[in-house]
């Protein structure tokens, strides 16, 4: 039962940055867009970025009971936005977070010092708490929090200076999305999703962008946008997706429905591609596409 509970517990911040597509959407004012820097360390294969105080009533009805705890209640009821390092399973960590909001940081010290599954550890930036048991670290400021889940030994969840540095051009991407995320080197995951579904389209992408918008009657809207090596490459590559476009037509696939509904835009050496909208069961599993890395 001790290993069900815990391996719920790594989800934990992972679930409501993800199901945050319920959220309004980020504005142009949002932290986000004026940030060079972002407070999470390098090596993450995805970053994800979410405005989540309107996805309460989501989070109330997901039957996980570590999202009715004091610590899950404090972050969800605090956090205004929040972004997410994702890291691969080679990593010691599952996934690590910087939360903005108004904390009670006070009684989050108070409560761990008083709960026996939670140690106090010092570093060079400060004070961290972590749990052997959860495999959670984190630091709770009045305006900020940071977690890190890891695997075999606890780290600090407090990012390494100055950060990783932001994309060119993803806070202007990002603007109005009501989720927001960006990969490096996302070409053999492109591929691998493709290749299931027996759409033998190359894509060698340096880069990917990911925005979704929700839309009436519970629907959403992905864009993606793809950055290639050269002009050219992108061109070609744009020509391949349209003519696939053609042969899928009549498919009922969801990555029909997120790689060809619409004919894909070719500017420079970016390729961008709006699906068709989504229903939540779709946009499940277009995440879960895009977390096989991770799990």
């Amino acid at each position: 039962m001790a290993s069900k509970d815990n391996k719920s517990i790594k989800y934990l911040f992972l679930v409501f940055l993800l199901i945050s597509c319920h959220t309004t959407p980020i504005t142009s004012d949002t932290i986000f867009e004026s940030m060079e820097y972002v407070p999470l360390d390098a090596g993450a294969f995805a970053y994800v970025f979410t405005n989540v105080k309107e996805a309460r009533p989501i989070l109330d009805i997901i039957p996980v009971q570590q999202l009715k705890n004091w610590q899950a209640k404090m972050i969800l009821e605090s956090t205004e936005m929040a972004a997410a390092g994702l890291y691969s399973k080679e990593s010691n960590r599952h996934f690590q977070v910087a939360g903005w909001g108004n904390y009670p940081s006070l009684r989050a010290r108070v409560a761990m010092f008083f709960n026996t599954t939670w140690k106090k550890q010092r570093s060079d930036t400060g004070v961290y708490w972590h749990s052997p048991l959860q495999k959670i670290s984190v630091v709770v400021n009045a305006k900020q929090v940071f977690a890190i889940a890891w695997k075999d030994s606890h780290g600090n969840p407090v990012p390494a200076s100055p950060g990783v540095k932001m994309p060119e051009g993803f806070a202007r991407f990002m603007q109005g999305a009501a989720l927001s995320c960006w990969m490096d080197s996302p070409n053999l995951l492109l591929n691998q999703i493709l290749g299931n579904e027996g759409i033998p389209v190359n894509l060698p992408a340096e880069q990917l962008f990911l925005n979704l918008y929700p839309r009436e009657g519970n629907q959403y809207e992905v864009l993606l946008r793809l950055r290639f090596e050269n002009a050219t490459q992108a061109r070609t590559i744009a020509a391949l997706l349209a003519m696939a476009n053609t042969f899928s037509a009549n498919s009922q696939s969801v990555i029909a429905s997120i790689f060809f509904a619409n004919p894909p835009i070719y500017n420079g050496r970016y390729i961008d591609i709006l699906t068709a909208p989504l229903s939540e069961k779709e946009i499940t599993l277009l995440l879960q596409m895009f977390l096989v890395y991770w799990k």
